[in-house]
């Protein structure tokens, strides 16, 4: 079962702040590239993807996107997710956090459409993404 939920809501005409919550939740045996897993380019910047794994992931990140100029911009983000085996197990697996900072060039203005760079950092790690478009 995956949940993926987003929500956009524009603060100011040049501000807008991002939701995501996102669950995958297995069950069965499950081979281990089918595992569910955070990290990378999408879910939880600045743990590099697969970095946890296990049957069933929970996440919620958010980032403010603010225009600055012309067609630049930048984002601060963060979030908080977690790897589990059972529901039972839930409980006892601590929330790992995520935070970071990003800068947007406008490639397409009309259809909103960014080059973006993130600097990210987890518990124990980093990364630097870049790529076009948004996370989510």
């Amino acid at each position: 079962i995956r949940a993926d939920i987003r929500h956009y809501k524009q603060i100011t005409k040049s501000t807008v702040l991002a939701t995501n919550v996102f669950g995958n939740f297995n069950f069965g045996e499950i081979p281990f590239y089918m595992l569910s897993e955070f990290g990378g380019l999408f879910r939880m910047r600045g743990y590099y993807r697969g970095a946890y794994r296990d049957k069933n992931v929970m996440l919620l990140q958010t980032e403010v996107r603010q225009d600055v100029i012309g067609r630049f911009g930048i984002t601060f983000f963060g979030g908080l997710a977690t790897v589990f085996s059972d529901f039972e197990s839930l409980r006892s697996n601590t929330l790992k956090p995520s935070g970071g900072i990003g800068l947007r060039f406008k490639i397409n203005r009309k259809e909103d459409i960014p080059i973006r760079t993130d600097f990210g950092f987890g518990k124990g790690f980093s990364g630097n993404y870049i790529t076009t478009g948004e996370a989510y």
